[in-house]
């Protein structure tokens, strides 16, 4: 078997998407790095068709990737991925687009009863009965040249995705729940178009019960760090790590010395402590009025606690003969908020109610009549 090819050049990069723009589908996967980088940085970009499989190198010198990316212009193509959150990262970074139409084979994989994450290798085994090669999964995918074996573990990535993508669609159209697998994939891509500003980079952090000037000091320094880290392309902790950023809001040090008493703080530099110290004095500055302000959960009524814990069993058990993840269909505040007759419930729409929406309704309005059968040892209704 002769060594797969590996397009390092505009021309012959060219010539692959002339040959592209004819697919309907592109399986689509990148090798990346970002452990000392705050942007990922592609190293490789596989893509396969029913025609074959393609390793593109996008650290090739003087490669313009503008013919791939072009390739997102065509409304027609659906590019298909498997967990590709961080691959539409990458195509929005480098190409400041993304495509038309995506599918995501660990999605479709949530509503055919493969679980929350179910990993790449085992759809290949469970749903073509390939068992991968994981040997290379370590790979320096930066490191010059890449081997024959580590390309070809590559397109293994992509090969098999597209003859996934095939058994997915077949499978979602027999249980009839394709269009609500592509409501949750155009969501992803949504969610990868949009653009998280600084000021709202404390809301991922996990920070307990912070008082309101905590969390205004919070939200300076967070704010702070993220547009360092962008600057200068490194990782947020290394700027500061979350814990000692936390450790930094909970004191509120007016100065570099009350700074320095704090847990883990020596390996700060300099300008950061000084850039810390300030943010926070300007944060404590502001108007009170514009801190952010604990989030505070209305005390549910017990009896709608309840009905809503009786509502979580029922839903579990229809998603569970259903092979479907419970929380696609409906959440606990979407149960709290039908419970107390709030009508603006997805699950009271389209296949969601299908599915649960109109088992739930009967429940609550006294419809629905659930009970153990001793003979079949199983929860009839």
């Amino acid at each position: 078997m002769s060594a797969p090819e590996v397009i390092a050049d505009t021309p012959a990069l060219e010539t692959l998407c002339t040959a592209l723009r004819a697919a309907p589908i592109l399986a689509v996967d990148t090798e990346f790095i970002r452990e000392k980088t705050y942007f990922p940085q592609a190293c490789l970009i596989q893509v396969a068709t029913a025609e074959g499989a393609w390793a593109i190198d996008p650290l090739a010198p003087g490669i313009d990737l503008s013919p791939f990316f072009g390739l997102m212009d065509n409304p027609v193509i659906a590019w298909v991925f498997h967990a590709g959150r961080q691959d539409l990262e990458i195509l929005q970074l480098y190409a400041r687009r993304l495509p038309a139409v995506i599918f995501d084979t660990q999605i479709a994989a949530q509503f055919l009863g493969f679980g929350e994450s179910v990993a790449y290798s085992d759809l290949v085994k469970q749903l073509l009965n390939v068992s991968l090669d994981k040997g290379m999964r370590f790979t320096d995918w930066q490191k010059r040249p890449l081997s024959p074996r580590q390309i070809e573990y590559a397109l293994a990535d992509v090969i098999y995705l597209r003859q996934i993508h095939e058994r997915m669609m077949e499978q979602l159209n027999a249980v009839g729940r394709l269009s609500a697998a592509q409501e949750e994939m155009q969501a992803l891509l949504e969610s990868a178009a949009a653009t998280v500003e600084p000021e709202e980079a404390w809301r991922r952090i996990r920070h307990g019960t912070l008082k309101p000037a905590q969390l205004a000091a919070l939200r300076a320094v967070a704010g702070w760090r993220e547009r360092e880290a962008l600057s200068r392309n490194v990782p947020r902790g290394h700027i500061i790590k979350d814990d000692a950023l936390l450790q930094i809001v909970a004191a509120c040090p007016k100065n570099e010395e009350e700074l320095s008493h704090l847990r883990g703080m020596h390996s700060l530099s300099r300008g950061t402590r000084k850039a810390v110290v300030e943010t926070v004095a300007a944060a404590l500055a502001s108007p009170p009025d514009t801190w952010p302000t604990p989030p505070r959960r209305a005390q549910t009524p017990p009896h709608v606690a309840d009905t809503v814990q009786l509502l979580v069993s029922l839903l579990t058990l229809i998603c569970s003969r259903e092979h479907i993840l419970p929380r696609l269909v409906a959440t606990r505040e979407d149960l709290e908020a039908m419970v107390m007759g709030k009508r603006d419930v997805k699950l009271l729409h389209d296949w969601r109610y299908a599915l649960f929406g109109r088992h739930a309704e009967a429940f609550l309005t006294g419809h629905l009549n659930l009970r153990y059968d001793p003979e079949s040892k199983q929860i009839v209704f």
